[in-house]
């Protein structure tokens, strides 16, 4: 009785495990901008508004960050007098 209990365990693990998966949040990559002018931008990664895992998405914002390298372009814009920034965050859909 015992080894059917733990075999039924067993195998029915990778399909709780599964159901466990499909119940995590989606997230959607999201830059947020203050511009020079004082106007607030959201932008949605192009792609990516139904929304993907929190792993994806923070993957996807670290790429998008290293190809645009806006950090140098605002911190180019503060030496300059001007104030700007950037936030990128992963928001649940």
């Amino acid at each position: 009785m015992k080894f059917r209990t733990i075999a039924l365990a067993i195998v029915t693990m990778p399909a709780l495990a599964s159901i466990a998966l499909a119940m995590d949040p989606l997230y959607v990559p999201t830059v947020n901008i203050l511009n020079t002018k004082g106007e607030f931008e959201t932008l949605i990664l192009a792609g990516y508004e139904d929304g993907v895992s929190r792993t994806e998405c923070e993957m996807r914002l670290e790429a998008w960050d290293n190809e645009m390298n806006f950090k140098a372009t605002i911190d180019e814009l503060k030496a300059q007098g001007q104030n700007a920034s950037i936030r990128l965050q992963c928001q649940p859909k």
